[in-house]
């Protein structure tokens, strides 16, 4: 399994829920996910290309651990200050992480 098609009537991935999912290379998560739970995505060694929704308002610790080979990321800006314990175990640095905000209206 490359890619997961996650159902728009999830809006909490919980804990472990595609632990060691190995195959996993590419993930976007629908526009009503709101949490996503604790090592959820933890050991999906292949996981490469990552896409969180600004409807996201909470991410447990951990929830990529381990998650090694990721090369970029999109991610509301609001978890910026919590990148390293979300992606624990990953050496930030080298991926291309792109921060979304909600636009302000006029």
């Amino acid at each position: 399994m490359e890619k997961v098609e996650i159902s728009k009537s999830v809006t909490i991935i919980k804990t472990r829920a595609f632990y060691l999912c190995r195959y996993l290379t590419r993930l976007e998560l629908p526009f009503v996910v709101k949490i996503i739970g604790e090592k959820s995505f933890g050991h999906c060694y292949n996981l490469k290309h990552l896409v969180i929704p600004l409807s996201v308002k909470s991410i447990l610790p951990c929830a990529f651990y381990m998650c090694k080979k990721i090369e970029t990321i999109t991610i509301p800006k609001r978890f910026q200050s919590q990148i390293k314990e979300i992606f624990n175990n990953i050496d930030i640095n080298n991926v291309e992480i792109t921060y979304i905000q909600k636009c302000k209206r006029k």
